[in-house]
């Protein structure tokens, strides 16, 4: 009984989530129009290649479970955040992004940006699918509302995380103007669904 309630709450909140990743995803894609020298297109260009990779050629998962052990082993003085961090954090993703921080900074690597940005796009399309599903595997009797909550929650942490790392990287990327255009368009979907189911025409 117990279990079937909080299975219907979280079933209720994927589906107030859903705005919130429509226009996350809107804001986020943007947003990268922001990056320096075309260096959206390696992003997205990565991410369309970890899909071809991993559809047609071979299967990395043993990449993203040493990822995910890392990042584990990192925050193992507090189980909670533990078993989560692996979950909302894209480590390689990161990774990529920090090593081209400090090579830039010792020898100047702009020129080679268009490359960190490619494997950015690709770990972190590796990780959403791996952790997408190892949470429907981790599911038992079929309990869809646990995975399509948690697997929104992650998808809109993980590219939330990503913009303000991209926001300290870029200045033609900027976190606060996409979190402002989250939070009206939110509020706007809210609004329109809210008018067409409760006030009459």
């Amino acid at each position: 009984m117990i279990n079937g309630i909080f299975s219907l709450l979280k079933f209720a909140l994927f589906v107030v989530l859903i705005p919130v990743v429509v226009t996350v995803t809107a804001a986020f894609t943007d947003s990268l129009k922001g990056l320096p020298g075309g260096l959206e297109h390696n992003f997205l260009w990565g991410a369309a290649a970890f899909l071809v990779v991993h559809l047609f050629i071979v299967e990395i998962a043993a990449v993203h479970r040493f990822g995910q052990k890392l990042v584990g082993d990192v925050f193992r003085f507090w189980t909670p955040l533990s078993e989560a961090a692996p979950l909302l954090v894209p480590v390689f993703a990161f990774l990529t992004l920090l090593f081209f921080v400090v090579t830039d900074l010792i020898w100047s690597v702009k020129d080679l940006g268009r490359y960190f940005m490619f494997f950015t796009g690709f770990f972190l399309a590796m990780h959403f699918v791996f952790t997408a599903r190892g949470l429907r595997e981790g599911e038992k009797g079929g309990n869809l509302a646990n995975y399509y909550f948690y697997l929104c929650l992650i998808y809109i942490v993980n590219l939330l995380l990503l913009a303000l790392v991209f926001d300290g990287m870029f200045p033609g990327f900027s976190f606060p103007d996409m979190v402002e255009r989250i939070n009206a368009e939110s509020l706007q979907i809210y609004g329109l669904i809210f008018k067409q189911l409760f006030v009459p025409r």
